[in-house]
């Protein structure tokens, strides 16, 4: 599924959870929303739910439809998390 079309590279799980975990450690942030505008297969948001159980909405925009399928499979037993076909520099 990686195109060079999107210039695309795909996060590794773990990067993705470290991050999060880091970000988490080191302000103390507690968000009600999380947007993760270019999502491709949910890796950040993945870690965003592990790490922020109590966020109640996240929201993944992908471009690309291929992903946006994957990805609301991936997270499709997950209430507080959407997949978003949409083109977020676009997105009024």
């Amino acid at each position: 599924m990686p195109s060079k079309e999107f210039g695309d590279w795909q996060t590794p799980d773990a990067f993705a959870l470290k991050a999060c975990k880091w970000l988490n450690a080191y302000t103390s942030i507690a968000p009600s929303i999380i947007l993760e505008p270019t999502c491709g297969l949910g890796s950040f948001v993945e870690a965003a739910s592990e790490v922020y159980q109590d966020c109640p909405t996240i929201i993944g925009a992908e471009l690309n439809k291929e992903y946006v399928k994957a990805s609301r499979t991936r997270f499709s037993e997950k209430q507080n998390i959407e997949i978003v076909q949409a083109d977020f520099l676009s997105i009024p």
